[in-house]
C-alpha cells in the first residue's frame, strides 16, 4: 500500500458528520473548563488567611506565633472550615433558625453597606413625613404591695390598705412605686393583667389582688398619662435610626430584587 493510496482513504463517517464534531468540540471544551476549576473540596489556606491568623494571635498573646504555633492555627483553621463546610452539606443553617438569621443580617450588610450619616435637614424630614409614629406610650404612676404566694386573708389586706394602713408585704425585685412608667415597661413586669387593671382602677384607690408570674399584687394608681405626640428633640435619636435602617434597606431591596430572577418562586401544596 502506497503512501498515496493511505492519503486518499475515505474519513470514518462520524467525522465526516458536522453535528457530531460539534459535539465532541463541546465536550472537549467543557471537559477542559472542568478541569480547571477549582474542586468543590479544595480548601485554600491563602497568605491572607496565614495573616489573619498570625495577627489574631498576635492580639491576644502579645506575641508572633511560632512555626509550631502557626502550624497548628491553620490545622485548626481547617478543621473549622471542613466543619463549617459539612454543616452546610447538611443543610444545617436552613434548620437552625439562629444561623439562618446570622447569615441573612451579613447579607444584607454586605449589600447595604455601613447606614450614612445624616444631615440634621433628612432627620427634620423624615420625623415631619412620619411624625404620628413617634409619640410617647400612655405612661401610669402606682404602687404595689407584694406577697409571693397570695395570702389566706387578702379581704383584710385590702381593707387595711384602703383603711390607711401600713401593710409591708413582701420586698419586690423593683421596689414599691413606680412614677410615669410606661405601659409597655408595666406590661413585662406584672403581665397584662394587671396592667389591665391599672388602666382602669380608680385613681387612689387600692384594689386587688392581681397576679403576676412573681406572685400576687395589691395596686393603688395615682395617675395616669395619655399618649401623646414627641417634640423632635425628644425623638431624635429614634429619627435617626430610623432614617439610618430606611436607607440601608434600599439596596438590600435591590439586591434582593436582581438575586430574585436567579430563582423559581413556587407556591408548594
Amino acid at each position: 500500500m502506497t503512501a498515496e493510496s493511505v492519503s486518499r482513504r475515505p474519513l470514518p463517517g462520524w467525522l465526516r458528520d458536522p453535528i457530531l464534531i460539534f459535539m465532541a468540540l463541546g465536550a472537549a471544551i467543557f471537559a477542559g473548563w472542568w478541569l480547571l476549576q477549582p474542586r468543590a473540596d479544595t480548601i485554600s489556606v491563602t497568605p491572607a488567611i496565614r495573616q489573619a491568623l498570625a495577627d489574631d494571635h498576635r492580639q491576644l498573646t502579645g506575641h508572633a506565633p511560632s512555626p509550631t504555633e502557626r502550624r497548628r492555627l491553620i490545622d485548626d483553621w481547617v478543621a473549622e472550615e471542613i466543619l463549617f463546610r459539612e454543616g452546610l452539606a447538611r443543610g444545617l443553617h436552613l434548620a437552625d433558625g439562629q444561623i439562618r438569621e446570622r447569615l441573612v443580617e451579613r447579607v444584607k450588610l454586605m449589600a447595604g453597606g455601613v447606614p450614612p450619616e445624616p444631615a440634621e435637614a433628612d432627620l427634620i424630614d423624615h420625623f415631619a413625613q412620619y411624625h404620628g409614629v413617634y409619640r410617647q406610650e400612655p405612661q401610669i404612676s402606682l404602687e404595689h404591695v407584694f406577697f409571693a404566694a397570695a395570702p389566706a386573708d387578702a379581704a383584710t389586706v385590702l381593707a387595711r390598705l384602703r383603711a390607711g394602713e401600713t401593710v409591708a408585704g413582701e420586698d419586690y425585685w423593683m421596689g414599691r412605686r413606680f412614677d410615669d412608667f410606661g405601659e409597655s415597661m408595666l406590661r413585662g413586669m406584672f403581665g397584662p393583667a394587671l396592667l389591665a387593671a391599672s388602666r382602669t382602677a380608680p385613681i387612689g384607690q387600692w384594689q386587688g389582688p392581681y397576679a403576676s408570674s412573681r406572685g400576687v399584687h395589691f395596686i393603688r394608681v395615682s395617675a395616669r398619662t395619655p399618649a401623646r405626640p414627641l417634640p423632635y428633640l425628644a425623638a431624635r435619636e429614634q429619627v435617626k435610626m430610623d432614617w439610618q435602617a430606611a436607607a440601608a434597606a434600599a439596596p438590600v431591596a435591590r439586591e434582593v430584587a436582581k438575586a430574585r430572577a436567579r430563582y423559581r418562586i413556587v407556591d408548594a401544596p
